[in-house]
């Protein structure tokens, strides 16, 4: 793009995809770096990218010499944008669901309990996609898509919120294979950790990205997190698929009091229901992918050691 933006008429674009390109480069040489050494170095330069993504565009692409861009520069399609987000939440989930069936048929000997938990993970995951996909993801696109700054709104939005909720649907995973794993293991604290913290924290993220695009607090998602709050003192009894039962009913429970509100309330284009109290696109895709590749490495060398144990 930068090659290709000439002319005074394209003069403040160009600048503005020089500035992109600056951190891209910073964020792609310790991702590069990441990928050629192992262990703990490898985990912080990673992260190190990551950070560098999200706070390139939290602080304008500031560059040395180029200054920083303002959000009315970024020509965002609001559609356009809103998809590609959804499609990486979309991705996140599918390689969840491909990660436990890979754990599934890595077992050798799958009984009832195994079966048992494969169920309930995939149901977990199940109910993130409702619970984002049902409304609010529609709903978001006339948003930005008619908002006066549109780039300000994606940054607030995607940019920042929906790396939390990918972090969410990871730390689900985990958890999920922590359960077939062990299908008939009692709960103990670090796997409450997995099994409740990753669906706590995609209604979290998922709860922010309403406020970002609708100024609400959203006080389903928040009696969402009280429950699932509520289901760590259940640790020292419950079976670790029960536990994660348990977190994807909260879950579904959420997403099915949006559909039952919708219904009783009919709502306007781009609206809520009202049960709720008032209260750029690059960076976003390479922030989005280092998550998930970060994921497919952790769990690629987890379930090659399965492997060796057989």
């Amino acid at each position: 793009m930068v090659a290709v933006l000439r002319g005074p008429a394209n003069a403040s674009l160009r600048l503005n995809y020089q500035r992109i390109l600056a951190w891209c480069v910073l964020s792609g040489a310790l991702a590069v770096a990441g990928g050629l050494v192992h262990g703990w170095p490898r985990d912080l330069l990673w992260a190190l990218a990551v950070l560098t993504d999200v706070s390139g565009g939290l602080l304008g692409f500031r560059t040395p010499g180029l200054g920083r861009s303002q959000t009315s520069e970024w020509t965002i399609e609001g559609g356009h944008f809103a998809e590609r987000c959804q499609g990486f939440i979309l991705i996140a989930l599918g390689e969840s669901v491909v990660i436990t069936g890979a754990t599934l048929s890595g077992m050798r000997h799958v009984g009832a309990p195994a079966v048992a938990a494969f169920v309930v993970a995939f149901a977990g995951s199940v109910t993130l996609w409702w619970l984002y996909f049902d409304r609010a993801a529609e709903a978001s696109e006339q948003v930005i898509a008619s908002s006066a700054d549109p780039g300000a709104l994606a940054r607030a939005a995607f940019t920042l919120i929906h790396p939390v909720m990918v972090a969410g649907i990871i730390v689900a995973a985990a958890g999920d294979e922590k359960i077939l794993a062990y299908p008939s293991a009692v709960a103990s604290a670090p796997s409450a950790w997995l099994i409740l913290g990753g669906p706590a924290l995609f209604v979290a993220g998922h709860a922010a990205f309403k406020y970002a695009v609708w100024k609400v607090i959203p006080w389903s998602r928040l009696g969402g997190i009280a429950a699932l709050a509520l289901l760590a003192a259940t640790v020292p009894v419950l079976p670790e698929v029960a536990l994660a039962a348990c977190a994807a009913t909260v879950v579904a429970a959420i997403a099915a009091a949006d559909r039952v509100t919708l219904r009783a309330k009919p709502a306007v284009p781009g609206a809520l229901p009202r049960d709720y109290s008032s209260s750029s696109s690059s960076s976003l895709s390479m922030t989005m992918l280092r998550l998930s590749f970060w994921r497919r490495k952790e769990m690629s060398s987890r379930l090659l050691a399965m492997e060796n144990r057989r």
